[in-house]
């Protein structure tokens, strides 16, 4: 997940920099796919569910891929400097017209501007740190890397300031080993300077030093307590490392100070929702929605967390605004059939399990959902067919091999049944408490095969 840092960059996975100005069931089962939860590399994670009525798989939350949130503290504009008393007065109006270029845009000119009070005084270092603005500014990132390290071997005035923006372009070039360096340098000069606690943390999460990244961004939090970045990095590594209770908190105290950030929303849904907390993950979505419309991630997550709290009409209404947004999300599609089924409209759910199947033919829970849609509706000739699909596709998983079994023996094809029974107890030996639920299964169970494999060790 992503971590923030004040300026103009977002930076990658999970941290923000700051600115320096700122029952088992009697009769079927149903599996999940988790919520998608941004950043996630499978995009969801299955999760068993079981209910009555069609055996379908709905997708529950899910990360979305490819959103940067990791706040860094960008850093500072140039800034102006006193005369010196053996400052030739034509270097200081070339110093200061530096500054009027930069606050202008014109790059190129306001560092010429330098290089000249530079060369008419080289004892001006602070232009070297202003040098290094205007390169970093321009994305010309190991040039501005060398005017700082230039503006600190020639002893610049705020060496701290120096420090800290070179960690910012390290961090940026993606050596986060070397940032993490320079901003402890910056904190041995300025030790409450806390955004370089900040954008340390962040190096230290992308190394993955974690504890070292919560403990920078707790002291950043000390030193500056009103920090939205501070509280939404530390929200975001804790919810890396799977402790949703104190990412919750730190997600709330950034939205103590910024209300209107959509993204902070999305994630405390996520960890309200991997608490369990279903109407706080629905409130939480809900504003991610409001406050932006437009990302399908989050009608999706909000969606889930209507099929979590069982409230079906209102995951439909969610799941048709995420297909809306995105109507290549196969997951979505699954879902919103799942949404039609839990309400017995098995003919629409059906229709929204081939669009998943359109979009991912790979996608196995799509073809079991539709096996069972099937199944429900009568056609058992087009039920197997899904379901054997599926087995193709995810030969190992048992409760897609005990769903096709069941439909095999209603064929009363109990050969074939009692291989992929046989097959379902291996992989998965607890599917056997199930099987009572299944009385179609019943002389299937009573095979030597089955009953031998149902005698054995139960995991």
């Amino acid at each position: 997940m992503g971590y923030r840092s004040v300026a103009p960059q977002r930076p990658p996975h999970g941290t923000a920099n700051t600115t320096a100005d700122v029952d088992p069931s009697t009769s079927v089962l149903a599996h999940s796919v988790g919520w998608r939860s941004r950043g996630s590399p499978s995009g969801g994670t299955l999760v068993e569910e079981r209910h009555r009525g069609p055996r379908t798989e709905p997708d529950s939350r899910r990360r979305s891929a490819g959103v940067d949130t990791r706040l860094r503290a960008g850093g500072r504009l140039p800034r102006s400097v006193r005369p010196r008393p053996d400052e030739p007065g034509h270097a200081h109006l070339l110093f200061e017209e530096g500054l009027r270029l930069f606050s202008e845009g014109d790059l190129a000119a306001a560092e010429s501007c330098w290089m000249r009070a530079i060369e008419a005084h080289p004892a001006l270092t602070e232009a070297w740190s202003n040098i290094g603005k205007a390169r970093e500014a321009d994305g010309r990132l190991r040039e501005a890397a060398d005017s700082y390290r230039r503006a600190i071997s020639d002893g610049v005035g705020d060496p701290q300031e120096a420090w800290f923006h070179l960690g910012n372009v390290q961090d940026a070039l993606g050596e986060h080993a070397a940032a993490a360096q320079a901003y402890e340098q910056a904190l041995r000069i300025a030790p409450t300077m806390f955004q370089a606690w900040n954008n340390l943390g962040n190096a230290h999460a992308a190394l993955d030093q974690i504890e070292e990244a919560i403990a920078s961004y707790r002291r950043a939090a000390e030193i500056r307590p009103d920090s939205f970045e501070v509280w939404f990095n530390l929200g975001n590594v804790l919810s890396d490392i799977g402790r949703p209770g104190d990412s919750v908190r730190a997600y709330r105290r950034a939205l103590a100070l910024r209300a209107d950030q959509a993204e902070v929303w999305f994630r405390l849904g996520f960890d309200q929702a991997a608490l369990g907390n279903h109407d706080e993950a629905i409130e939480a979505y809900t504003e991610a929605c409001r406050l932006a419309p437009g990302d399908a991630e989050a009608w999706y997550n909000l969606g889930s967390a209507y099929l979590d709290r069982g409230d079906a009409e209102h995951a439909e209404q969610a799941m048709r605004a995420a297909v809306a947004l995105r109507p290549d999300d196969h997951e979505s599609w699954n879902n919103l059939g799942n949404a039609l089924v839990r309400q017995a409209r098995a003919g629409e759910a059906a229709e929204c399990f081939r669009r998943a199947i359109g979009v991912r033919p790979e996608y196995h829970p799509a073809w079991s959902n539709l096996g069972s849609v099937l199944e429900e509706s009568g056609d058992l000739e087009g039920s197997v067919e899904a379901h054997l699909h599926a087995v193709d596709l995810a030969p190992a998983r048992g409760t897609t091999l005990l769903g096709a079994s069941s439909v095999l023996a209603r064929l009363h094809r109990e050969s074939e049944a009692v291989d992929l029974v046989d097959r379902a107890l291996e992989a998965q030996p607890a599917l056997r408490d199930l099987l009572p639920g299944f009385p179609e299964l019943g002389k299937v169970v009573r095979h030597p095969r089955v009953r031998a494999r149902l005698q054995g060790p139960s995991s």
